[in-house]
């Protein structure tokens, strides 16, 4: 009710915006304009793929203010939780995962956004169909260096939205930090488990006396079946006391990382070329992601066959090395004979292209102790 969001394209270069207007009436409003003016120099200040950008600012003929922002083809997490009711736990942690390095970059910044909840999550679907998502409306953001004087900022008053917000914000606190985002998005992670909000309520009165005087119900007895590391980082992030949260959003990914599977990368980043990080000849595989896709007419397998991967190879003592060079030899008189039969034949694997430049994709690790 406040403003409007149109589709624009560059009248030059043909590029597609998302313009957003704040309605003339609304403009007039010292706190609303200042809300969006915040929006602006909050979200146009951060450069990382994970908040939308806001690349102008300015006012039309009229008076009202607008926002010229990058234009995102997708749909909120919202949206997508009306939906589908609940996540799988893998795309969850790639969410949680992605909006914490969001927040981290505004959080370095200076920026906490306090705002943070679904309908401000942006889900779009990437060229190789993974997932990125977006972090919007930085518009009731606080801004740690700005004047201390702005009124939306003043003790008492309660900014955001209830059902995500930190106990201290709640109360009105003035000296809210970084870790009512944290907060949130601890919310957020119980609703997109559970379909539940840990702090339920009729109204807006119920639900901010829930926040202040229970504790959210324990995400276990609704989701039994969920890791219990898990269930741990969620709880920790829910904490009454701003005090036992995570100390960082990079603190809280840090947590959910080692929870995280491959369904959370893209194909792409499946396939990665490391160095052996002691020094020494190392192990050498080969790992497909789990989607298969047929060789093209005309193509061969790699010479590993229909091999998932490359046995470990580990170039220690005489022995193994004689080994890896009869294999060497196995290897390229397969080729040749390959070649022999058809010579415009090329060497494929599953991978996605863009893997790498070569034909398949290797990851080389340390050998095993």
């Amino acid at each position: 009710g406040m403003g409007e969001v149109y589709e624009a394209r560059h009248v030059v270069v043909g590029r597609r915006f998302a313009v957003k207007f704040l309605h003339a009436g609304v403009a007039r409003g010292n706190d609303s304009s200042a809300r969006f003016l915040r929006e602006a120099r909050a979200a146009g200040a951060l450069d990382n793929e994970h908040i939308a950008a806001v690349v102008d600012f300015d006012n039309a003929d009229d008076g009202a203010p607008f926002l010229v922002m990058e234009y995102l083809n997708g749909e909120s997490l919202a949206a997508t939780l009306r939906r589908e009711t609940t996540l799988p736990v893998p795309r969850v942690i790639g969410i949680l995962l992605q909006v914490c390095d969001g927040l981290a970059a505004a959080h370095d910044a200076g920026i906490v956004h306090r705002d943070l909840k679904p309908d401000n999550l942006f889900l779009v679907e990437r060229p190789d169909a993974s997932e990125l998502v977006k972090i919007l409306d930085f518009g009731v953001a606080k801004l740690i260096d700005a004047e201390p004087n702005a009124t939306e900022t003043q003790s008492g008053a309660v900014l955001g939205t209830p059902l995500y917000m930190a106990p201290e914000q709640a109360r009105g606190e003035k000296s809210v930090d970084f870790r009512v985002d944290i907060h949130a998005l601890g919310v957020i992670a119980y609703e997109l488990l559970s379909g539940q909000r840990p702090h339920p309520g009729d109204g807006y009165n119920a639900i901010l006396a829930h926040i202040l005087t229970r504790p959210p119900r324990p995400l276990r007895e609704l989701c039994p079946d969920l890791p219990d590391g898990l269930l741990h980082t969620i709880e920790r992030a829910l904490a009454f006391e701003p005090s036992a949260r995570h100390e960082s959003a990079g603190a809280l990914a840090r947590e959910l990382l080692p929870l995280a599977g491959r369904e959370v990368t893209s194909r792409a980043a499946q396939f990665d070329l490391r160095r052996p990080n002691n020094g020494k000849a190392g192990v050498v595989t080969v790992d497909s992601p789990p989607e298969t896709q047929a060789p093209a007419e005309g193509t061969l397998q790699s010479a590993v066959g229909d091999a998932r991967s490359i046995s470990v190879i580990t170039l220690k003592g005489g022995k193994r090395l004689a080994s890896l060079a009869v294999l060497i030899g196995a290897v390229a008189a397969f080729w040749l004979l390959a070649r022999n039969r058809q010579p415009s034949a090329t060497v494929v694997t599953d991978a996605a292209p863009r893997a790498a430049a070569s034909s398949a994709s290797l990851v080389a690790a340390s050998p095993p102790a």
